[in-house]
């Protein structure tokens, strides 16, 4: 799996902040967006799809306030720990 680091790639008023490539050929993609003036974070699977082969996102994935961040980093934390 390869991880790319985004450097503020804006799309559709989303920001980017990063994509990981999974086995499969899908990526996940973490961006973050407000909706009505509250920030959020988006982690999402993306597929390629179409003539086009741009990736498109599907439901699979979880969107969040962005005050969650620090328990979910926490949790994240503690897999990694415990690994």
């Amino acid at each position: 799996m390869k991880t790319e680091n985004k450097e503020n790639v804006v799309e559709n008023e989303n920001v980017t902040i990063a994509e990981i490539e999974t086995f499969k050929g899908e990526i996940i993609k973490i961006s973050t967006r407000s909706y009505k003036d509250v920030p959020y974070v988006d982690v999402r699977v993306w597929f390629k799809k179409g003539v086009d082969d741009a990736y498109r996102p599907t439901k699979k994935g979880i969107f969040f306030r962005k005050e969650q961040v620090g328990e979910l980093i926490n949790a994240l934390s503690q897999i990694q720990e415990n690994s």
